[in-house]
């Protein structure tokens, strides 16, 4: 078994309730250590080959609809029925002192408008933490956690309800559908352990505005309009856009090194069967809740497109890649011309 560890304390908060939503936070609080009143020792989380958790690894807090039950035997379909509430980033930026230490956690707050299903009294609330290689766009670490007294509250205060802290800080009662969580009182000694899975398994997915909120300090959120972390802005100064970082799956933080674009549509001719068939490919981000829609058209007028997924051949539908063959030869077509594009258009 491969380990997902050390000294990692998560805690989803459900705070006062309020008429129209309540505050929800999930986090682990435990970025140091308190060992004397003047020394700490900083808490590094550990994945599953032991090196430290970095900026890879996300945790989400949310629920599964239509009654579904996760278990090692369906992982396959989790995302597909997985909800999030919201979803963030493991933060390994250094904190000022004193004394100086890392950050090394992750925390977010999101509001619970309503009670509608996933999100109602009834279905349990999970924190999933995935990693996600920012090279091939697989995950092939997860970590699923519950508890059996976590509820979500009722998120309308005028009809009272219960609030409370969700907490793995003590663990007695912890449930986790991947991976174990052991009592430690040392602090060498691994809190969280998890075994790694097939790579190229769906993770949750989240529209641009939660992608900012996962990854933009809090600090570039201030603006009304955006700012700094709006779809057309360049954060990090490296000449892609926000939104096309999203798209990417790139930091919007860290400028990539030189000669690094976005992924485009790639067209090409393929041989098949002794014809020769046109194939398009796009590499895109695995978190990234958008439709990846490429067709074709043979006069580029209004409605004269056709969406290569239900006309042609699917070759590769993953986490990371999406690449479709025309349904029509270059031999068998009669038509002089035909024209390709890609569509990207958020989901609902």
């Amino acid at each position: 078994m491969k380990k997902f560890s050390s000294l990692l304390f998560l805690k989803c908060l459900f705070l006062s309730p309020s008429v129209h939503a309540i505050p929800i936070s999930w986090d682990s609080p435990g970025a140091s250590l308190q060992i004397s009143p003047l020394e700490l020792i900083a808490v590094t989380n550990l994945q599953s080959d032991g090196s430290d958790m970095d900026n890879t690894f996300y945790f989400a807090c949310g629920s599964f609809e239509n009654g579904f039950e996760p278990s090692s035997d369906n992982l396959e379909d989790w995302a597909e029925n997985f909800v999030a509430l919201g979803v963030t980033r493991y933060s390994t930026r250094t904190v000022t002192g004193p004394p100086q230490r890392p950050d090394n956690r992750f925390i977010a707050r999101r509001e619970l408008e309503n009670n509608l299903a996933p999100f109602d009294e009834e279905t349990p609330p999970y924190i999933w933490g995935f990693n996600i290689d920012p090279v091939t766009g697989l995950s092939d670490e997860w970590i699923l956690i519950n508890r059996p007294d976590w509820v979500w509250p009722l998120a309308s205060g005028s009809t009272g309800g219960d609030v409370g802290v969700f907490s793995v800080n003590d663990n007695d009662e912890l449930t986790t559908v991947i991976g174990t969580v052991t009592n430690s009182s040392v602090i060498d000694d691994p809190l969280m352990t998890t075994a790694a899975v097939s790579p190229g398994l769906s993770t949750p997915r989240i529209d641009y505005d939660e992608w900012v909120l996962a990854i933009f300090p809090i600090d570039d959120l201030d603006d009304a309009d955006g700012g700094v972390s709006a779809p057309n802005e360049d954060r990090d100064g490296d000449g892609v856009t926000n939104y096309d970082e999203f798209l990417a799956g790139f930091d919007p933080l860290e400028a990539q090194p030189a000669g690094v674009t976005p992924p485009t549509f790639q067209l090409q001719q393929v041989a098949v069967s002794g014809q020769t068939f046109f194939e398009g490919s796009i590499m895109r981000s695995a978190l990234a809740d958008v439709s990846w829609v490429v067709e074709e058209s043979t006069t580029l007028q209004i409605g004269a497109w056709r969406d290569l997924t239900t006309t042609g051949t699917i070759v590769a539908d993953t986490n990371s890649l999406l690449t479709v063959r025309s349904g029509v030869s270059v031999e068998d077509d009669p038509e002089d011309a035909r024209f390709f594009r890609l569509r990207i258009q958020p989901n609902e």
